[in-house]
């Protein structure tokens, strides 16, 4: 019997110059809602199976891991007595170490439980037949996944969907690190809230506590003139930036008194005003200093990172030499100090070591 021939793209240089069929399509991220996830994790059975799945998607979502992370988790990295996951590889081969909440580790206990009837290995592992035990595969993991999704009736693709999760959860808990994300977060919630939802309950749910939850409420309460016992919003901003444009104000007039005629028209050198800058960033940040003395900070920081010069290192070599000869001669005036400054007068005058 012949051998089964193989499919032309199988084999190497295949897709050589060809655009892939996806190029230029964009994805935008659409992570899913909590009454989502909540639908799909109600979908799983009362068994071991369901048990796993359950605790897959909250380490997906309240960890924020990634589907190949959680897999790779084994029984030794949880620590429910700190409430922390070790991730011994994640993206790009780094070690690092995450946070769940409580409500997270109340449903992953019952994972736990039924683990331990079950061969020593990954956390995440095949339940039944002679591989028990061993790593679960992420493609049946998004095998089981789709077909909770279409149980729930969640119309979207859910490979994709656990991967926005993490991404979702990652948004709830650091909300401060994406303004633009933040303000969509803290609206949702909002209308949570005055949807009936409580504090606790929406706490427990998106991962902030609840008196971040009440600050957000109040503070939509405000902009909507429903309530005048604090600022705006608009207010807030407007505020914050006069305090930044006050502190910038301060740092230039600082800067103004040291700066010895340096803002004067004329021949400038403008290593004088690199070391002035140098001198004064620690009170000064080098961008204000730069606009205000007319030098672009390219030019600064091109002489800030230079090797010195051979000028620069002999200089140096002649103080160091001054140092050593004031020290052991004394005053100028002692006659062994003249003979020393006429040595480095030479020194200077008929090239230097």
């Amino acid at each position: 019997m012949p051998p089964r021939r193989r499919s032309p793209a199988t084999l190497p240089g295949y897709h050589a110059g060809r655009a892939p069929r996806n190029k230029g399509q964009l994805y935008p991220a659409d992570p899913p809602t909590v009454e989502e996830i909540i639908a799909v994790m109600r979908q799983t059975p009362d068994d071991r199976h369901g048990a796993r799945l359950r605790a897959l998607i909250v380490v997906l979502w309240r960890g924020g891991l990634r589907v190949q992370e959680a897999l790779a988790l084994g029984e030794r990295d949880l620590d429910p007595r700190r409430g922390s996951l070790l991730v011994r590889s994640g993206k790009g081969g780094h070690r690092r170490e995450i946070g769940m909440d409580a409500w997270g580790w109340e449903q992953l206990s019952p994972w736990l439980g039924a683990r331990v009837e079950l061969p020593v290995g990954p956390l995440f592992c095949i339940i039944d037949g002679p591989t028990r035990g061993r790593s679960w595969s992420s493609a049946g993991v998004r095998v089981e996944f789709r077909r909770l999704a279409a149980q729930a009736g969640v119309r979207r693709r859910f490979g994709h969907l656990i991967a926005c999760a993490a991404k979702a959860r990652k948004d709830g808990v650091l909300h401060a690190q994406d303004p633009t994300r933040a303000d969509e977060f803290r609206r949702e919630a909002v209308q949570m809230l005055r949807a009936g939802r409580t504090p606790r309950e929406l706490a427990e749910s998106l991962g902030v506590s609840e008196q971040t939850l009440r600050n957000w409420r109040r503070q939509a309460q405000v902009d909507r003139h429903e309530r005048d016992d604090g600022l705006t919003s608009d207010e807030r901003d407007e505020l914050r930036r006069l305090r930044r444009e006050n502190v910038r104000l301060k740092q230039e007039r600082d800067l103004l008194k040291t700066s010895r005629g340096l803002l004067r028209s004329g021949d400038r050198d403008p290593v004088t005003v690199y070391r002035m800058i140098s001198a004064e960033k620690a009170s000064t940040p080098v961008s204000v200093a730069c606009a205000l003395l007319g030098v672009s900070r390219s030019g600064y920081y091109e002489w800030a990172t230079r090797a010195p010069s051979d000028r620069a290192l002999s200089d140096a070599w002649l103080v160091e030499k001054i140092k050593e000869i004031l020290s052991v001669a004394g005053r100028w005036p002692h006659p062994r100090s003249r003979v020393a400054r006429r040595r480095l007068a030479e020194w200077s005058d008929h090239g230097r070591p």
